[in-house]
């Protein structure tokens, strides 16, 4: 079977509108192989927050920019993307939370980032840090992006290994570094034992939402909310098909 249009798969995936007393919620793993997966898991029941002060189906979806989250429910068959000759990639070293900062800082467009911003995200220790930020070099040793191969112990009831933090500077953009570096990160949190990724990312954000779905990610839908959330945007990003 092809990939379905969302219209055709999204039935099954909602949470069931009552629950039993102290009962957990089935709720399913979003869209896997083109159609919503049926496959559930029993975790606690969530609240409806990813899209939190959203209106219902609206065009401006892109505009809104609404928080929203997806996930690679397999890091097996992860894909091998070569970067261009003449960058490389390297790890966190002391002084990294700077360069990652200034990296941020010239990239991000929606948030204001801080000096706080790094230790928040990711904590003061260094060894998390060592084996899990990426730093990605140009052929003059300038770095130029980053992304990290961080960890959510318990997304949704699950230990998920999560894409964090993906940026390439702006003058960078548009010469097929996100996915090597992406790729990077995806094998980095295979090596580190995670069976399966998570990550963050908003409405807005439509380039890396596609490069993500390139990369095997897809939509997390857990509420009745989120099937319009995730149906505006295919239709304002004009993305027919998973």
């Amino acid at each position: 079977m092809g990939p379905l249009k969302f219209e055709e798969c999204v039935r099954s995936c909602l949470i069931p509108e009552t629950q039993p007393p102290g009962k957990p919620a089935l709720l399913p793993l979003a869209v896997r192989e083109g159609k919503l997966c049926t496959r559930a898991v029993l975790v606690e029941k969530a609240p409806a927050v990813i899209g939190s002060g959203y209106e219902g189906p609206h065009m401006d979806i892109l505009q809104r920019n609404v928080s929203v989250r997806m996930t690679r429910h397999s890091l097996d068959n992860l894909p091998a993307v070569s970067l261009p000759s003449g960058f490389t990639v390297r790890w966190y070293a002391t002084g990294d939370d700077k360069t990652w900062g200034d990296v941020q800082a010239r990239t991000e467009r929606l948030l204001k980032i801080t000096p706080e911003v790094h230790a928040r995200e990711f904590g003061t220790d260094p060894g998390p840090l060592a084996a899990r930020q990426a730093f990605l070099s140009a052929p003059d040793g300038s770095v130029i992006g980053t992304a990290s191969a961080w960890f959510d112990p318990n997304f949704w009831g699950l230990p998920f290994g999560r894409v964090h933090w993906v940026a390439i500077v702006p003058e960078m953009q548009g010469r097929g570094l996100a996915k090597p570096l992406m790729a990077v990160v995806l094998q980095r949190l295979r090596e580190l034992g995670h069976e399966r990724a998570c990550l963050g990312t908003s409405t807005a954000r439509v380039p890396a939402i596609n490069l993500y779905r390139k990369l095997g990610f897809v939509p997390d839908i857990r509420t009745a909310e989120e099937v319009d959330i995730w149906r505006d945007w295919q239709t304002a990003a004009g993305v027919d098909r998973w």
